[in-house]
């Protein structure tokens, strides 16, 4: 489920609902601003088992960018859609002195580097993008956090397969969904991790009830990535079509699943 609702009070209430009626997940969709407040708790889940996936999405700040930059993101806007979005991300980590060409690789090692600290252990890193000293992660979690990497072109599904824990693609047909599924697979086994736990979250564009969950069930798709709400006609902004959604949801789909 993900949550676009802005207020940290609404957030625990939309958070706390989704706990009751079942919910595993929660995706939430953060500024920098707003990200500090919810990685100490504000949202208040009451020690309930319920994973946060947090997505960072930056906002540009004017104030973070020099003439130069701001000349690029006027030129950005004369580029098609599809475009923009890469030009605006690009942009974004230049902000910060980094290459859009190195995301693939910074993000590998970082991937290394949880996985390195969630040990327990002293750790030290000496990457290409990242290098530090002997630090130890205290307290670590009781278990291993999953990693889940998103992405549905073949690098990305390689990469899912060679070092996550789990894969998310953006919206796909089952048709797509079983037929990437298989494909990680083949990749899993080739690097030798086919027996190992991995979870495909799914946004699926063509199932909405139990059934068609169900038959996305039986060819690898572990979790729905959905939006309820939507699926009744609310309205984003609208915390009231969100709460009558998620009960719509539950009612219609939750408890039919056992």
């Amino acid at each position: 489920m993900n949550l676009t609702q802005r207020g940290h009070e609404a957030l625990r209430d939309l958070a706390q609902m989704g706990c009751n009626f079942g919910q595993t997940t929660i995706g939430l969709f953060l500024d920098l601003l707003s990200i500090g407040s919810v990685l100490f708790g504000q949202i208040g889940l009451g020690g309930r088992d319920l994973d946060l996936q947090i997505r960072l999405l930056l906002r540009e700040r004017a104030d973070l960018l020099d003439n130069e930059s701001l000349e690029l993101r006027a030129l950005c806007v004369q580029i098609r859609r599809r475009q923009l979005d890469l030009a605006q991300r690009a942009l974004v980590l230049a902000v910060f002195g980094l290459r859009f060409q190195d995301r693939a690789k910074r993000l590998e090692e970082g991937v290394e580097i949880m996985r390195g600290l969630m040990t327990g252990d002293f750790f030290s890193y000496e990457g290409k993008h990242f290098r530090f000293p002997d630090i130890k992660l205290n307290p670590v979690p009781e278990k291993p956090i999953p990693i889940l990497l998103c992405g549905h072109a073949e690098p990305a599904m390689r990469r899912a397969a060679r070092i996550g824990d789990g894969w998310i693609p953006h919206a796909i047909s089952s048709a797509q969904a079983r037929e990437m599924i298989a494909t990680i697979r083949r990749y899993r086994a080739d690097y030798g991790r086919g027996a190992e736990p991995f979870s495909a979250v799914v946004p699926l564009l063509d199932a909405f009830e139990p059934d068609g969950y169900r038959r996305a069930e039986e060819f690898g798709v572990t979790h729905i990535l959905t939006t309820p709400w939507a699926l009744y006609g609310g309205s984003h902004r609208s915390l009231a079509d969100k709460r009558d959604g998620l009960r719509r949801f539950a009612d219609d789909v939750i408890a039919k699943m056992g």
